[in-house]
């Protein structure tokens, strides 16, 4: 079984956001997803997407 190539995201001690670091189109719509109901949730809080080829 392969694993997923995407560090789900993670608010760390002292950050300002949140860091998604993905690869392949699964991965990248999941990532904006997540993104988006994150900002849903917490509208102030900030995003990055890092995408990985």
């Amino acid at each position: 079984m392969q694993s997923p190539e995407v560090n789900y995201p993670a608010v760390l001690p002292n950050s300002m956001g949140i860091f998604y670091y993905v690869k392949g189109e699964r991965w990248i719509k999941e990532a904006l997803q997540s993104a988006q109901s994150v900002k849903a949730a917490m509208s102030n809080i900030k995003i990055a997407i890092v995408l990985v080829f």
